[in-house]
Parts: structure tokens; sequence; C-alpha cells
């Protein structure tokens, strides 16, 4: 019965049938995306603190479900904190500058994180994102006087070097290139900032090293489409728990649109399905082409802010456990909520999970929800190579454009 019932919705629904168009974007161009990942977020703050001290093998294994390509959560996107010597949510993570005369790029865990990412996964974009700021950064350059308290716009070139500075020694130091670049997590942006941040990048040699602003809500569209400059500065909009709905402003920018932090909820089937959910749920309705879960991985101590958070848990280093609290019934992964495009054993599948620079069908050419209420998406690879997947209720069955049925959990 449920076979015909999936089966039907991929023909018709009921009455009248729905066609795909397979010339993707023929009837919204402006909308035609592509997609630019999945992804989690060590930082904001202290969230991966623990995970550095797990023993062998249990640290390698946490890292290949973390980062392996399909394999586990396969995730595409590593953003980390850019420390800032401050309390930034779960603890304070270490600037790479405490004071303006000295840099140490060996403070901290997010290189050592990064590295690791890029070892299981060379193509994983790298994101980095302030919390926070050394008092110094509000200061007038080469006085530490006249400093600003909490605003660190006041001197936008100063900033601008300092983040500018990280960037440079991820690459000199470790080898790593950093794609993505943010403003400031959850506080205003300013666009004379922004501005010269692109600018200092693109001096330095980082042409490549996007930015993604503002980290909070839509409203920088406003800006970017009144002002060229600051939208040939910006590549994408990044906004934090857009509930699935972008803004009519930010779909006419044109920019690839982000939900730059998403999810807060906890590791146990709940927090599966509404991991699944968001994902599908933000480009399907919001044309968000990137989700990055807040946190990581539960690697902080009971206690603290927004325990459990994480794609899973890991905070027991002492005896290298590590998993799902409550995981009823057992599976064979030590966490429940794997994503509907990877909950499938690692070789299953291989290379059907899609990945960046896959470009996706706009809504109404092939992505939308249907009247029973099940979501459904094509993906177009180039040469064409198209899935539908069907997510119901439970979120754990898809369905194969050619029309197998198959049961993920």
């Amino acid at each position: 019965m449920l076979f015909f019932f999936i089966l039907t919705l991929c023909t018709s629904f009921s009455s009248s049938q729905y066609i795909l168009d397979d010339t993707p974007c023929a009837k919204s161009p402006l909308s035609c995306r592509s997609l630019d990942g999945v992804g989690g977020l060590s930082g904001g703050g202290a969230t991966s603190v623990l995970l550095p001290y797990y023993p062998e093998p249990s640290r390698s294994e946490i890292l290949d479900f973390l980062f392996r390509p399909n394999y586990g959560a396969n995730l595409q996107i590593l953003k980390v904190e850019i420390g800032g010597d401050a309390q930034s949510t779960d603890g304070s993570e270490a600037s790479h500058m405490h004071n303006p005369w000295e840099e140490n790029y060996r403070r901290g865990y997010e290189w050592w994180l990064m590295v690791e990412a890029k070892k299981r996964n060379p193509d994983i974009k790298l994101y980095g994102l302030s919390w926070a700021f050394p008092q110094w950064v509000t200061c007038s350059p080469g006085t530490l006087q006249n400093c600003s308290g909490n605003n660190p716009y006041p001197y936008p070139d100063q900033l601008a070097q300092y983040i500018t500075k990280w960037v440079n020694g991820a690459r000199d130091t470790y080898g790593l290139d950093i794609d993505y670049i943010g403003s400031w997590n959850e506080r205003a942006y300013d666009t004379t900032y922004l501005k010269t941040l692109r600018a200092t990048l693109d001096k330095s040699g980082f042409n490549n090293t996007k930015i993604v602003a503002p980290d909070s809500g839509w409203g920088i569209a406003k800006d970017i489409l009144n002002d060229n400059a600051l939208a040939e500065a910006i590549y994408g909009i990044g906004a934090h728990y857009p509930g699935m709905y972008s803004s009519s402003d930010a779909e006419a920018t044109g920019k690839p649109l982000w939900a730059s932090e998403d999810d807060s909820t906890y590791d146990n089937d709940v927090g599966a399905e509404c991991w699944a959910r968001i994902i599908n749920r933000n480009y399907v309705l919001g044309n968000m082409t990137a989700t990055i879960n807040w946190n990581l991985v539960t690697s902080y101590m009971k206690g603290t802010n927004w325990y459990r958070a994480g794609l899973f848990n890991a905070m027991k280093p002492w005896n290298g456990n590590y998993g799902a609290l409550h995981p009823s019934p057992p599976r064979p992964y030590p966490f429940l909520f794997l994503t509907p495009l990877t909950t499938l054993p690692p070789g299953t599948h291989p290379n059907r999970v899609p990945t960046q620079g896959w470009q996706l069908y706009c809504r109404t050419d092939g992505v939308g929800i249907s009247p029973y209420h099940a979501i459904y998406k094509e993906w177009l690879d180039v040469p064409p190579y198209c899935l539908i997947y069907l997510l119901l209720r439970d979120w754990k069955w898809y369905v194969e454009r050619w029309g197998k049925l198959r049961h993920s959990g």
C-alpha cells in the first residue's frame, strides 16, 4: 500500500499530473542555484574542547563519522570559531593575536580540527567566523587608547587586517585554504567594514576567500540591493535559524542564501527528524543552498549551555565512549539522525549523495511540497543524473527516479 502511494506521488496527484521540466530554472532563472553543502559548526564557543583528548581509535572513528565522504554525517562544510579571548556560549577560545604586536597560530584546537577534516575530505569547505574580538581591536591603532568597548567597527582597516592574518595563518602554518569568512556572529554588521575586508583579502592574495554575511538575519539584503560595492564584496547571505524561509529581498539579490547556523536540538530521534526536515525545507521553502548545524559535536561538559545540541555526543574522553545517549532501538551507527541523503550504509549507493556544485531544480521546476505534505526533490548533475526524494512523516522513506523503494531505517 505504501509502495503504491509513493509511486502515485511520483507520477500523479489525484486528478492532476505533475510534470518535471528537465530544463533547470526554465520558469525563474534568477532562483537557479547550486548546492553549497551541509555543514557542522565547531565553536560558539568551545563546543569541541574535549575532542582532541579522545584516545585512539575512538578519536579517529568520531572524525570519520563527521567528515569522511559518503559515510556518516558526510559533512561538506566545516565552520569554526575564530577565537576572540572571550566567553562565547559554552566557553572561550583563544585568539591568534592576544595583542597587536604578536601572532600565534598554534593556540586552540580549531586548526587541528580543520586539518583532520581535510585529511578525510580534501574537498570540504572551511568557514571562519568571529564571536568576539580582543579588546585592542576596538582601540586606536598603535595606541591601545580611544577604545570603543564592545564595538569592533570604528577602525575597519585594523579589524580587516586582524581577520586576514587569521586566514593567512591557516594557509602558511597548516596549508589550509579558508573558503568562506564571516562578519560577527549574531551582532550588528557594518557595510564599510565588509567592503574593507573584501579589499584587504584581495590585496593579500585571498581573492578566493568569499564573504558570507551577516550571520544573523536577512536584513542585509536591502543594503546589498542598494549598494553595488557591497554586492560585489559579499558572496552570499547567511542567516541563523531562519525558520525554513528566506525574505523576498534576499531572493531578489540573486546571492546564495545559507542557513549559516541552524538546528540547535538534541542528539536523539526527535533531533534526527528535525535535522532532516530543516535540511530539506530550507531549500524547498527558502531557496537556501547550505545548512550548517550548531553544533558539530557535543564535546563539552554537562551543565553548559545547550548541552547535547551537537550532531552526536563525545564528552567522555577518559573512557573513549561516544554516540547517542539513548539509542532505541539500537542502530549500527552511534547517532540516530543521519540525514535522508546519507542514511544508507557506506557503499550501498556510492557517489549518489549530492555534492557541492550540483545544480538544483528550482521551486515549481522540480522541487516542492505535494498535496500529501511529502517533499520531492530532483537533483541534477552534469551529465544528467537525477534522483527524486520523497520524504514522508517519519523522514525515512525515499524513492529513486526509476521507482525503487527502500527503507533507510
